[in-house]
């Protein structure tokens, strides 16, 4: 799905997606200041038969995520040059304001490991992670009356330092590493999703270990 050129917000709701490696990626494309990602009333599950005996891992069942966040830049991909995962590839310059709202969302099932029979072969599934091209900038997400269900909150997200690959990478950041990647907050406002109000800290010990909070090695991230 895509946006009509030249708008700054984007909205999806009555989601249903499940057993899939990308359930939802935020991004669209557009070069200005207060751009806005609405995710609302919907349902997204890692794995929606845990019990089942012959699903998994026939089933795609490991290193699943639910969100990938809202990355903006000021030019997208056209179909049919671009098709498929590829079609909300980052090849231009990034936009520095957007922002994430998320309300009335069901996760369920995502952790690192499973203690079900059924499911020994699965694992790493995750609730966020970055865009993997958005190296200068990553929106922040605010989370609203969601949950998740059987969920552990170390899986809820998985967030990569910034790559010594990318410097001087075109839209990025010249001779020194783009803070997109350590520059962005997940905060659930009503607790409703962590358990109580509460903020995922990306890849950023100085604020993290700083604050005391608790930091989790797969997400790379702390939990304030």
């Amino acid at each position: 799905m895509a946006n009509p050129p030249g708008s700054n917000e984007i909205q999806y709701k009555d989601f249903i997606v499940a057993d899939c490696g990308r359930a939802v990626t935020l991004r669209f494309a557009l070069k200005g200041s207060n751009n806005t990602a609405t995710f609302s009333d919907s349902f997204i599950t890692a794995i929606s038969r845990p019990t089942c005996t012959e699903c998994y891992p026939a089933t795609v069942c490991s290193d699943n995520h639910a969100i990938r966040l809202l990355t903006i830049t000021k030019g997208g991909e056209q179909l049919p040059d671009k098709s498929g995962t590829s079609f909300d590839v980052v090849c231009n310059e990034e936009s520095f304001d957007g922002k994430t709202f998320i309300k009335n969302v069901i996760f369920e099932n995502f952790n690192l490991q499973y203690n079900e029979p059924a499911l020994s072969a699965c694992g790493n599934n995750v609730l966020f992670i970055p865009h993997s091209g958005g190296h200068s900038m990553i929106s922040s997400t605010n989370t609203f009356k969601s949950k998740c269900n059987n969920c552990s909150i170390g899986a809820f997200g998985k967030f990569p330092k910034p790559s010594s690959s990318k410097l001087g990478w075109k839209g990025g950041c010249g001779d020194m590493f783009c803070t997109g990647r350590n520059n962005y907050l997940i905060e659930d406002h009503d607790g409703d999703l962590m358990g109580s109000p509460g903020t995922l800290v990306a890849n950023n010990s100085a604020i993290g270990d700083g604050l005391g909070c608790t930091f989790y090695d797969f997400m790379n991230g702390h939990h304030c």
